[in-house]
């Protein structure tokens, strides 16, 4: 498995990269802001989590081999770091905390396989 996503199923988290080596842990979306946009031009995928990932939501994730997890968002948006990501170079750092649990790709509706594009790091998927 992927050694980023086995940190994330152990720290209960899913995420995106755009770390700032200025910033330590926040949950203040401004502060967080006006550091990373000095130092990345691109912050599309951090304001998608922090305007649309919310406690309660389900969001379906994948590992390298194709197995498919769905979790149950636990947080809103933050950014954090440990050191041991800083240490692997792991680069998740505007996280949302959730449950992670693996599902069996014969439970996985057809919809949510179509919808997985390399392309895409966070979408919606209508019903």
């Amino acid at each position: 498995m992927d050694t980023t996503f086995e940190y994330c199923l152990k720290n209960s988290l899913l995420g995106v990269g755009w770390r700032v080596p200025s910033l330590r842990n926040t949950n203040n979306w401004d502060e967080y802001f006006a550091a990373a946009s000095k130092v990345h031009d691109n912050l599309q995928q951090c304001k998608y989590i922090k305007r649309w990932v919310r406690e309660g939501d389900l969001v379906w994730t994948r590992d390298v081999a194709g197995q498919y997890y769905l979790a149950r968002v636990k947080s809103d948006w933050e950014y954090w770091i440990s050191p041991e990501s800083v240490e692997m170079d792991i680069d998740v750092a505007n996280i949302f905390r959730c449950e992670i649990l693996p599902v069996d790709i014969d439970a996985v509706p057809g919809k949510v396989v179509a919808c997985f594009r390399a392309t895409r790091t966070m979408q919606e998927i209508a019903d």
